[in-house]
């Protein structure tokens, strides 16, 4: 019989497991035909008989209606949860994890940044390099790549999408963290294409809203 994991507070994330692993969150994990797809092959693979099926051949439903498949998918899921949380536990320095947002901009971007009132966006990433372009992507006037530094504080970062987008396996390489609507973040460096910070003086003190 697998070992089940007991709901604790991780005080390092200030949330409790079952906050996040509900019956919603599985049964949407379950949903996904990508994440199906990888709980059978992995179940046949731990029930030798990963030489005596095709995965294109299968029927997710047959397995959705065994309850055995149904408590090792959990498991499965249930281990990849705990493999993100401490990833993103390791993160954490004084209550805050550093992150990066890539954008596309226009010339006059920077210098009307001060006065800005324009939200900077809930999706981030914890990873500088896996930043990707938002705002103005494939817009040509909004053409000139910048990536926003900053870090936010454990309280206002929306743990279930970014528990749920750091365990996806079709979106673990996005390393993304979502962050609560209405939190509120200052810029700590602007870098531009060429690995070069730019002057954030005006704006080190703005409190600017995602």
């Amino acid at each position: 019989m697998r070992a089940k994991f007991v709901s604790k507070l991780y005080e390092s994330l200030n949330i409790q497991s079952d906050d996040i692993l509900t019956d919603k969150f599985i049964k949407d994990f379950l949903d996904d035909e990508f994440v199906i797809e990888n709980c059978i092959r992995s179940y046949e693979i731990d029930n030798n008989n990963n030489n005596r099926f095709d995965i294109s051949e299968i029927n997710s439903d047959e397995y959705l209606e065994n309850e055995d498949f149904i408590e090792y998918a959990k498991y499965l899921i249930e281990s990849k949860f705990f493999e993100v949380y401490n990833m993103l536990e390791d993160l954490i320095e004084n209550d805050r994890i550093k992150i990066w947002r890539s954008i596309t901009v226009n010339k006059s971007w920077l210098s009307q940044l001060p006065t800005s009132k324009r939200p900077l966006g809930i999706y981030w990433s914890w990873d500088k390099n896996a930043a990707e372009p938002y705002w103005g992507y494939n817009d040509k006037e909004f053409s000139i790549p910048m990536t926003l530094q900053s870090s936010v504080n454990i309280n206002d970062i929306d743990w279930v999408p970014t528990f749920k987008g750091n365990m996806h396996p079709n979106y673990e390489e996005e390393k993304e963290i979502t962050i609560k609507k209405g939190a509120s973040l200052k810029i700590e460096a602007i870098i531009d294409e060429h690995g070069k910070e730019l002057n954030i003086n005006k704006i080190k003190t703005k409190i600017f809203k995602v």
